[in-house]
């Protein structure tokens, strides 16, 4: 008879740890996986009561906008726990979601793993106290927040971050790179813009356009620019292709692994999340940027008490590339801080202090590392 445990993983990237994750599991014994997921994740044998590529949803105002149809997939989840008689839970990242469920789950007696922290350390601290009573263990993917939850009282362990499975130093060999490039029809000497808006449908609405826009405004000062524009695994073509002009040169649509597809530009304009920490393990100079809705930034404006919002400043502790958020989110802006970054002299200083990374970051087996915890406790 199967063992029943409880997965959430509600976003994109969420999905892709939990797709590795079942994949241990699999091997590992015979378990009943059920949840939230991506359809991979249920190629794999989940059982879904909601769809990850549903409910990336991002910024306070369209969380409301979609509460009914949350709700109903929450109380299915619970539901489903009383079932099945689950007493083991994965619950990885998303924690609006997932801090509710975890109070709703200690009153059943379900064991709690928690993968992917909540950015407790820079906001809604207040969370601290729901983890601290009803998660068992924190698995952490930066190694600063290992010490964090410590100090907070918090079993945690830093599990290793689970990009570092998927990055090899290859990627970085010059001759892969002019040869994907290649590949897409380019010259080694061509230089080449990546855009990477977002892999949620409400940051491509705030960025896509002011990207292509941004882009179109450095192609006047430097002509021989092209761009590629690199999309997340769960954004299709057909949806972006109505949304881009069609007149718009030497602009390429890329469907590829992150790794991949930033073989082929030079440098990024990239929407912050863990977009940014790919592009800086290809050690690729980057313009951080990121917008929500006015009402979703006047909040979280109260609420935020951390100098940075990209990922790879918060490792480093200081801004080694450039943000721009909110009013700051204008082509004028963006265009003017891109010039920056992409002078010869700041490229060159930005890939060697990126190339600390994957020391700073260390080698584990993440994913094999997380199931192997999660068994514990069934």
């Amino acid at each position: 008879m199967s063992t029943p445990i409880l997965m959430i993983c509600a976003e994109e990237s969420s999905a892709a740890y939990g797709k590795k994750i079942l994949t241990h599991l699999n091997e590992m014994g015979n378990f009943d996986v059920f949840g939230i997921g991506s359809k991979p994740m249920e190629e794999l044998g989940m059982r879904r009561q909601g769809k990850s590529e549903e409910m990336a949803i991002m910024g306070i105002l369209e969380v409301v906008k979609h509460y009914s149809k949350f709700k109903k997939i929450f109380q299915q989840i619970l539901a489903e726990v009383d079932r099945s008689k689950c007493q083991t839970a994965l619950l990885v990242d998303y924690p609006g979601f997932n801090l509710r469920l975890a109070k709703e789950l200690k009153k059943r007696g379900v064991k709690i793993v928690y993968f992917v922290s909540p950015s407790v350390w820079a906001w809604k601290k207040y969370r601290i106290k729901t983890i601290k009573e009803c998660v068992q263990e924190m698995l952490v993917i930066f190694p600063f927040e290992e010490d964090f939850y410590r100090q907070e009282g918090v079993k945690a362990e830093y599990v290793g971050n689970p990009l570092m499975e998927d990055f090899s130093k290859e990627l970085l060999d010059p001759e892969a790179m002019a040869e994907k490039k290649s590949r897409m029809g380019l010259s080694p000497n061509d230089e080449v813009m990546g855009l990477m808006p977002g892999s949620r449908a409400s940051e491509i609405e705030q960025h896509l356009q002011i990207q292509i826009d941004t882009y179109r405004a450095l192609k006047r000062k430097k002509p021989h620019l092209k761009a590629n524009l690199l999309l997340a695994e769960n954004i299709s073509r057909e949806s972006i292709l109505p949304l881009i002009d069609n007149d718009i040169e030497d602009f390429s649509i890329i469907k590829d692994r992150p790794f991949s597809m930033l073989q082929s530009v030079d440098h990024v304009l990239v929407a912050s999340g863990t977009a940014t920490l790919v592009v800086g393990l290809m050690q690729k100079p980057m313009l951080i940027m990121y917008r929500v809705n006015p009402v979703s930034a006047w909040i979280a404006k109260k609420l935020v008490h951390v100098k940075w919002v990209g990922i790879i400043n918060l490792i480093f502790q200081r801004e080694l590339v450039p943000e721009r958020i909110q009013q700051q989110v204008n082509v004028k802006e963006l265009e003017k801080t891109y010039l920056k970054i992409i002078e010869p002299n700041e490229q060159e200083r930005i890939r060697k202090e990126l190339a600390a990374l994957p020391e700073i970051l260390g080698h584990h087996d993440t994913c094999a590392n997380v199931a192997k915890r999660l068994v514990k406790y069934v």
